[in-house]
């Protein structure tokens, strides 16, 4: 598939950029572990860097947006999306954030918003910017579904069954398409890594990344 848009930096950057990362720290290889777009770069890293990836775990990620026959985000984020860009327009930062994060919160958990707006603080004083050069890496980079059986190194992809964003059947579609990767499927769970579920999660991780002996 090809490249859809250009930009000055895409996902391969990313990816070079957590080698560099390795490299000072003098870390010949890894286990492999994103989120969300994350999930985007740690597939390109292990895809065009499979000598530096000991493992590859992929959370609420996706092969590609544009894969055809899987879904587009739900429209309750679609509409708090527009919520959210008026809320900026009136300068209610805060606000926007809140609408964004809900509508990205599963059933499973109720949604904390006022532990959230105490984040939501942080994020503002720390720049909160929606149209920058990382999500246009996104759309810049090439789609992954076709190279997806090129993947050798063990796979784990972890999903919420409520993801309103990255939709599960684009879970599903990295755990079908990559030889014997493993799932790990969040009943209830949205776009989100549910404070309570870190517990059983990181457990599930350790036993990913123990089945490899170096």
């Amino acid at each position: 598939m090809a490249n859809p848009a250009p930009a000055e930096y895409n996902l391969n950057d990313m990816a070079l950029d957590g080698l560099s990362l390795l490299d000072h720290l003098e870390v010949e290889k890894a286990h492999i572990v994103g989120a969300s777009m994350g999930g985007m770069i740690a597939q390109v890293m292990t895809l065009n860097y499979p000598e530096r990836v000991l493992t590859l775990t992929a959370i609420m990620s996706t092969p590609g947006f544009d894969t055809p026959g899987l879904s587009g985000p739900h429209q309750k984020f679609i509409d708090a999306m527009k919520e959210s860009m008026v809320l900026n327009l009136l300068e209610q930062e805060e606000d926007a954030l809140v609408v964004i994060e809900e509508a990205l919160t599963g059933s499973r958990f109720a949604f904390d918003k006022r532990r959230f707006r105490k984040e939501a603080k942080k994020r503002i004083q720390q720049g909160v910017n929606t149209s920058n050069a990382q999500i246009a890496a996104v759309g810049a980079s090439p789609n992954r579904f076709d190279r997806l059986p090129e993947i050798q190194k063990p796979t784990l992809i972890v999903h919420g069954t409520e993801d309103p964003l990255i939709p599960i059947d684009h879970g599903l579609s990295l755990a079908e398409n990559i030889p014997n990767a493993a799932k790990m499927i969040l009943q209830g769970v949205g776009h989100e890594i549910p404070e309570a579920l870190v517990p059983t999660i990181a457990s599930r991780l350790s036993v990913h990344f123990n089945q490899v002996v170096e």
